[in-house]
């Protein structure tokens, strides 16, 4: 089985200092499951911290039950509920801190790795509500990753431009739409600063609760098979070719198929249109002439 993640991941983590990226999506769209893939791949061995601010490291391990031999507990962190701070099985609990004392508790932690450490914030709009932080709490973050080395993945809630954008290293959108009776996902690198990116936009899957990279041909497979055949499939691996503004764009549309069928009757209409010029201007050519010839016969005429 090949690589569940991008190959552009592996290039950007593996650069010279640290690389901070931004990953969004809207509700559903499968953005924890690849901030804990990334987790798992990068960050084993005690070398990787989730800081947890929307669901419980429990209720966690148990939607991901694959995570519990993929991540140490101590390295999943508790902010969900905050009120003191303590150690209980290994597992830290972030309560009633401030930014300032939450900066400081997490620099010890990445202080204390001998080796580059893979920081991943889920999410940075809960996080920020818990410590009760400002806008700055952002930059401190990566610029706290930066000076110590480490790497910084921020999970965001807002699918929106934000100053967020400016300041990272990389940004993947996550998109969901329907056809016919199937979702397909889609992700979208935006950016990622010093990497080549081979292609812009990747379908992938959530099947069995991991984030699983597949082709355009799969997915049509899988959507031709689900509605028995048709132009599901057709219309969908036309998408491959699609640039991320017009991922975006099919990705809010109502229905995909009805898009497709209104794309395929202005085809039609087109050309139709083309042939009924075609002919009408052979038409006026014809008549021309034929007033031409009448002009010629009388001026010849005795």
């Amino acid at each position: 089985m090949g690589r569940r993640l991008p190959e552009e991941l592996y290039d950007a983590f593996s650069l010279p200092g640290s690389f901070s990226l931004l990953i969004k999506g809207a509700p559903g769209t499968g953005k924890t499951t690849l901030a804990l893939e990334i987790l798992r791949e990068f960050g084993g061995g005690g070398c990787g911290v989730y800081l947890s601010a929307r669901v419980s490291p429990d209720k966690l391990f148990a939607q991901f039950p694959w995570l519990k031999e993929a991540v140490e507990r101590s390295s999943v962190l508790d902010a969900t509920k905050l009120s003191t701070f303590s150690g209980v099985s290994g597992e830290l609990q972030f309560k009633y801190f401030d930014q300032p004392a939450f900066l400081q508790v997490l620099h010890s932690r990445i202080a204390a790795a001998d080796r580059p450490i893979y920081i991943v914030v889920d999410s940075i709009e809960a996080l920020k509500a818990s410590v009760g932080a400002g806008s700055s709490l952002e930059s401190s973050l990566i610029n706290m990753a930066c000076e110590a080395g480490a790497h910084m993945v921020l999970v965001s809630e807002s699918v929106g431009e934000s100053p967020l954008d400016y300041m990272v290293d990389g940004i993947i959108v996550l998109l969901k739409r329907r056809v016919g009776s199937q979702v397909v996902r889609e992700l979208v690198i935006e950016k990622l600063r010093g990497v080549d990116v081979r292609s812009y936009v990747k379908p992938f899957t959530l099947d069995g609760g991991r984030f699983n990279l597949v082709t355009y041909d799969d997915v049509c497979r899988k959507v031709a098979a689900a509605a028995g055949g048709g132009g599901e499939g057709r219309y969908l691996k036309l998408s491959a070719r699609y640039p991320p503004e017009a991922v975006r764009v099919i990705s809010e549309a109502d229905s995909s198929m009805e898009a497709a069928k209104l794309s395929e009757l202005s085809l039609k209409t087109s050309r139709k249109l083309a042939s009924l010029s075609k002919w009408l201007a052979i038409a006026v050519v014809l008549s021309a002439a034929s007033i031409v010839l009448s002009c010629i016969s009388l001026l010849l005429s005795p």
